[in-house]
């Protein structure tokens, strides 16, 4: 099964286009003919991590797809998700509060180094609303 993967070139458009937007490991498939090794890293401040990446790596990306949207009442638009192209079978995807990085098993250190790189946009995440309980206790000694 993999020999046939292998000898054929993926060409299906069939779940590259999942949602509202590029499903990030099926364009790596297209894009590469391989399936990626895949890398996450979250709780990020995805503005900054974005410019960190667009700015650090600028000369090594190879293509940039977004999807974005218009926001009416600030009167501007807003990215949802970024996937930057880079040489060499890499990718990664900026989206909600994450990343992910798709490369080769030949990229682990570029890999790990720009997951500690990432790191550095950490946000620690809200509180979970708590539920406010009314009602009666019964208590132990009324058994």
């Amino acid at each position: 099964m993999m020999n046939l993967f292998r000898n054929n070139r993926y060409s299906a458009a069939h779940g590259l286009l999942t949602g509202h937007f590029v499903e990030v490991k099926a364009l790596y498939l297209a894009e590469f003919n391989a399936i990626p090794c895949v890398a996450f890293v979250g709780e990020l401040d995805i503005t900054k991590a974005f410019g960190w990446i667009r700015d650090n790596y600028r000369h090594s990306i190879r293509n940039v797809y977004q999807h974005i949207y218009w926001e009416h009442s600030e009167n501007r638009d807003f990215f949802n998700s970024t996937i930057f192209v880079f040489n060499n079978k890499r990718m990664v995807e900026v989206a909600g509060n994450y990343c992910q990085i798709l490369y080769s098993e030949s990229h682990y250190e570029w890999t790990m180094k720009l997951i500690r790189e990432l790191a550095a946009f950490y946000v620690m995440p809200a509180p979970a609303p708590q539920a406010n309980v009314i009602g009666f206790v019964r208590q132990s000694e009324m058994n």
